[in-house]
Order: C-alpha cells, then sequence, then structure tokens
C-alpha cells in the first residue's frame, strides 16, 4: 500500500507536467495558464456549493438521530476534489471534477464499503454491543460465532478510603491502635 502511495505521488507530477505541456504547444501558454485558474476556480466554486449542501444533510440526519454516514462519504470526497481541483494540472482535475459529480461519487462509495467490508470480514474483527473484539489470524471465521472474553467482576473501591489504604468497615491488623500522631502504638 505504502509503495503504491510512492509511486502515486512520484508519477502524478510527472504526468501533470506532461500534459501542461503537451496542452501548451497546441494552445499555447496564456491559455493553458488561464484554463488552469479557470478550473480552480470554477472547482472551488462547486466545491464549496456541494460542501454546504453536504453540511445541512449531515445536521439534518444528526437532528433525526441517523448516522450520517453516505453524507459523511461524500463530504470527504468534496473535500478531496477541492484539494485536487485547486493544484494545478489537468489529471487533477479531471479527478476531482469526477468526485464532484453525485454518481460517481455513488459509485466509488459503493466500490469502498465492498472493498472494506471484505477486508473487516476476513480480518476476524467483530462488533458485539458497542464493543470490536479482534481476534487476528487465528480467531474465528465470518460464518463462526465469535468467543466472548472472561469477565471479572469486582466490587468497587471508595475513594475516601483508598486513600488510607483500609476499607470503611475494617481495623488495622494485630493490637497496634494507631497514637494521635498516626504511628501505631508498640
Amino acid at each position: 500500500m505504502l509503495s503504491r502511495l510512492f509511486l502515486l505521488f512520484a508519477l502524478v507530477p510527472f504526468l501533470e507536467l506532461y500534459l501542461l505541456v503537451q496542452v501548451g504547444t497546441v494552445i499555447g501558454a496564456a491559455p493553458t495558464i488561464l484554463l488552469v485558474i479557470l478550473t480552480a476556480v470554477v472547482g472551488a466554486w462547486l466545491a464549496r456549493t456541494q460542501g454546504l449542501g453536504v453540511m445541512a444533510r449531515v445536521q439534518n440526519d444528526l437532528a433525526r438521530g441517523i448516522m450520517p454516514g453516505q453524507a459523511l462519504i461524500d463530504g470527504f470526497c468534496i473535500l478531496l476534489a477541492g484539494l485536487l481541483l485547486l493544484t494545478p494540472g489537468f489529471l487533477t482535475d479531471v479527478v476531482g471534477l469526477l468526485l464532484l459529480l453525485p454518481p460517481f461519487r455513488a459509485l466509488l462509495a459503493s466500490r469502498l464499503q465492498r472493498h472494506f467490508a471484505v477486508r473487516y470480514a476476513s480480518s476476524g474483527t467483530t462488533a458485539e454491543g458497542g464493543h470490536f473484539i479482534v481476534y487476528g489470524s487465528s480467531g474465528p471465521a465470518a460464518h463462526e460465532e465469535p468467543r466472548h472474553a472472561v469477565v471479572i467482576d469486582t466490587q468497587p473501591i471508595d475513594s475516601s478510603s483508598a486513600a488510607t489504604g483500609l476499607a470503611d468497615d475494617t481495623k488495622p491488623l494485630g493490637d497496634a491502635q494507631p497514637s494521635g500522631d498516626g504511628r501505631p502504638r508498640s
């Protein structure tokens, strides 16, 4: 995964530079620069307007007590689109514009959900009652019931008696009674 990211960050600037030079030779340097600036301005405006709409959806879902899963995915895609559109270059502009299209975001979201569902199921991770249990490779398969952990039930300790080291209903060991200065009498 890390090697793919490194390759992506190493190749994209070279591809962007190549595309800028090729477009510049066809339409000229000034129109190329203006086109890059125009896509940045239009992209920032589109990302802002769509981002405000997503924020309203998130607030509406939260007010109704619904987890705003799809709205959060849309918000992340719009944020990424805005960043890509502000980056000079045509390749990043195309990807950024695609991320601003709701059908493309829906397709991307469904593929990402499938990808993570497969990874989640194969990791042996389950969620029970709000707790996540990770078994790793030696844990149960996705079709098996998870094993339950041993629970040790204890009594709470009162913080006032914890400071002295004695519980309220206990006495010091032996016949020694504390003197007025706190030391045991001998």
